[in-house]
């Protein structure tokens, strides 16, 4: 063999490594992309619960939620002051929800699940009386979720 044909094995030997450099680069970003949308889904949820553990953390706060949500208006002001706080405290995880699904991290499907979920509170009594009170507080947030 001439030194010739052992450069021609070298180049078929560097073009295969090169190869499976890319090979394996691909996998590590497709790996990479999964865990990213693993952990935006479980931070989401993180911000969900977060926000339903004020909601539930005693009975005056489950009162005002409960009653708020069908019947804002037979609250005392404190019971409303609370009721309204509560409410914005689950809108405002809409806007990391819009971030997530606009940067590719939350599918589409996942996207109008919450996005329904906000728009079933907003139909309720309490979510009007809210949208009439602090919505424009949030037109951002109103935006993410089609309803400005």
């Amino acid at each position: 063999m001439t030194i010739q044909d052992w450069g021609a094995i070298g180049e078929l030997l560097g073009s295969i490594a090169v190869l499976a450099t890319l090979i394996y680069l691909a996998r590590q970003v497709r790996d990479s992309s999964k865990q990213v949308k693993l952990n935006t889904t479980q931070s989401y949820a993180s911000l969900v619960q977060d926000a339903y553990a004020s909601v539930y953390s005693n009975e005056q706060t489950i009162r005002a939620w409960v009653v708020g949500t069908d019947a804002p208006q037979s609250l005392t002001a404190q019971e409303l002051k609370l009721y309204l706080h509560l409410m914005d405290r689950q809108f405002n995880n809409a806007v990391p929800l819009l971030n997530y699904f606009e940067e590719g991290a939350m599918s589409a499907e996942e996207y109008e699940h919450y996005k329904g979920f906000f728009t079933a509170m907003l139909s309720t009594e309490g979510g009007r009386y809210w949208v009439e009170n602090r919505g424009s507080d949030f037109e951002l947030v109103m935006k993410s979720i089609g309803k400005a």
